[in-house]
Order: structure tokens, then C-alpha cells, then sequence
């Protein structure tokens, strides 16, 4: 018998992890008349879609008369992810730009989303519909009890969580903890520059000060027991990772970035406005401009000396 909980998996496709992006978009009408043909099948009335590609093939199947009513969910700033002259970010935003109007209605998960995609791609207003992120603070609450102790607590113990990635700006972090004394960094997170920032930290002689563990499944073991976090990337949706941060009881700085940092520790301010040449104590942490190593310092100083 079939558990009630059962929920039927269908593959539209199954393909190479290293295909072509250029094949990736000439198969989105195949894949969306695919999708169509299942939804008919199935009785689907409400059809949710979340990234970019699933969110193309969802549009596309609406264009080819299907009834269900399509909505989107959309998780980053686009603008921001499609941002250089590159023939990918062209398409991306060409994509956006045609088929993200046809939706019946777009779930950005910040308000700096929605306002991206309303001045860069002219959404209207009656088509999206903000809901943040949700968090289990019980659950966190409770993982955050697992037992860690960091290993120099002489130290002023800064921590980040997060993909190793170009957009994530650990470079700048540790350059930073280079010139600050007294203070260690602890980076969770895997990805393909985990080999670049080692040897960065190599370079900068932070062996004994800057580590590097593989994401845990219970990063908040960890969180809880640092003495603050810090956010360093250029671009978010809504960085769950900056509420959790406050739920352990952490001092949190961010990078002023496009977008969520600011709607999360500064919400009584204009979402709108983006830092240059100054830090901001903001509600619920500090706020600094984005790519920036000389602000970044300052408010690593700011938080502990």
C-alpha cells in the first residue's frame, strides 16, 4: 500500500550536471510542453515553482494553454545575479523581462526583491504578493544547546555560514581578520573556493586564526557559541542566515547588500537606501557598505574593541 504521506517524484529530465547553458534554454520549451502534459495528467490546479529554470518551464507551460494558475517563487535579486554583459546574463534578464509578467503571481521572499523586480523588470504591483522566510526558533533554539566549545576563547570569536562562493565575499573577511588583532574566524561552508581561501589564509600566515569545516547539519551548535557573526556577501533574497545568527544571541555585521540585510536589522529604515562611505548601528546589528575592506574592519573593530 501506498503511505499517505506518499508523494509521487516525476524526473521532467535527468541531465548532465556539466550541459551546455545555451541546450539548457533551447529545451525549455520541450521541457515546459513536458510539464504541461503531467499537470493536465495529475489534475494540477495550482502549480508553485521556485528558481530560475523551474520558475522559465512554469511560465512556458502556462503559454502552452496550460489552465493551472502558475505562481513563482523568486529567492535572489535579480538584477543583481544578472549583472555583467555576458551573453547568460542577457538571456536571464531577456527571460525574466518576457515571462515573468505572464505568472499569475511572484512570491519574492524580500521586500528588496520585489522591488527590484518592479523597478528592473516592470512587475506590477497587483502580481507580487512578499512572504518572508520562516524559521523554527524552538528548533533552533534546542540544536543550539549541542555541546561546542571553540578552541582559543582568549580570542574574539567571529563566525560566518555559507556556501564558498564568489558571492559570498570570504576573501575580503579574512583579509580583514589579517589586519585586526585578537580576533579568530570560524568559516562552515563548502564550495569551489574552498582551495583559493585556504591558500589565502596560508598566505596571510592565519593558520592558528582562520578555519574552514565542511557545513554541518547543526551549524547553530556553533553560532551559539561564537561572539559574533558576520554577513559578507553582495547579494541575497532574505538571508535566512542573518536571522538565525539572532535567534542563537548573536551580535550580527552585514554587508549592506542588495537585498534583506537591511529589512532585518534595520526595518524601520528606507529598504531602499544603500550605504557608501559610512556604517550604520542599525536596530538589530551593524550595517556596512557592501565590498568594502575599509568599512568592513571598522566594524569588526567597532563590534569588540
Amino acid at each position: 500500500d501506498i503511505p499517505k504521506n506518499h508523494i509521487d517524484i516525476i524526473f521532467l529530465e535527468k541531465s548532465s550536471r556539466d550541459e551546455k547553458n545555451l541546450i539548457k534554454i533551447l529545451k525549455l520549451p520541450v521541457l515546459a510542453w513536458k510539464y504541461k502534459k503531467i499537470c493536465i495528467s495529475k489534475n494540477i490546479d495550482i502549480s508553485l515553482s521556485l528558481m530560475y529554470r523551474p520558475n522559465f518551464i512554469n511560465i512556458i507551460s502556462k503559454i502552452f494553454n496550460l489552465k493551472s494558475k502558475i505562481i513563482i517563487s523568486e529567492r535572489n535579486t535579480p538584477s543583481r545575479v544578472y549583472n555583467d554583459n555576458s551573453l547568460g546574463s542577457k538571456i536571464g534578464n531577456l527571460l525574466i523581462r518576457v515571462l515573468y509578467p505572464r505568472a499569475d503571481l511572484i512570491i519574492p521572499n524580500s521586500k528588496g526583491s520585489a522591488i527590484d523586480l518592479r523597478n528592473n523588470y516592470f512587475i506590477q504591483n497587483d502580481k507580487l504578493k512578499v512572504i518572508e522566510n520562516p524559521f523554527d526558533l524552538n528548533f533552533i533554539s534546542k540544536s543550539s544547546d549541542e555541546n561546542f566549545i571553540f578552541p582559543d576563547t582568549t580570542n574574539f570569536n567571529f563566525i560566518m555560514v555559507g556556501r564558498l562562493e564568489k558571492q559570498k565575499r570570504h576573501k575580503l573577511v579574512i583579509e580583514a581578520i589579517s589586519q585586526v588583532k585578537n580576533a579568530n574566524l570560524l568559516i562552515l561552508g563548502q564550495g569551489q573556493l574552498k582551495e583559493d581561501l585556504l591558500s589565502l589564509i596560508k598566505k596571510l600566515n592565519l593558520i592558528d586564526r582562520v578555519k574552514i569545516m565542511n557545513f554541518d547539519k547543526n551549524p547553530y551548535k556553533y553560532m551559539s557559541k561564537a561572539d559574533c557573526f558576520i554577513l559578507n556577501s553582495i547579494r541575497e533574497g532574505f538571508p535566512n542566515v542573518l536571522v538565525e545568527a539572532l535567534a542563537c544571541g548573536l551580535p550580527v555585521l552585514s554587508s549592506d547588500c542588495h537585498s534583506g540585510p537591511r529589512e532585518i536589522l534595520s526595518p524601520k529604515s528606507n529598504i531602499s537606501k544603500k550605504l557608501k562611505n559610512d556604517i550604520e548601528l542599525a536596530e538589530y546589528g551593524i550595517l556596512f557598505p557592501e565590498d568594502n575592506l575599509e568599512f568592513l574592519i571598522l566594524s569588526i573593530k567597532k563590534n569588540y574593541q
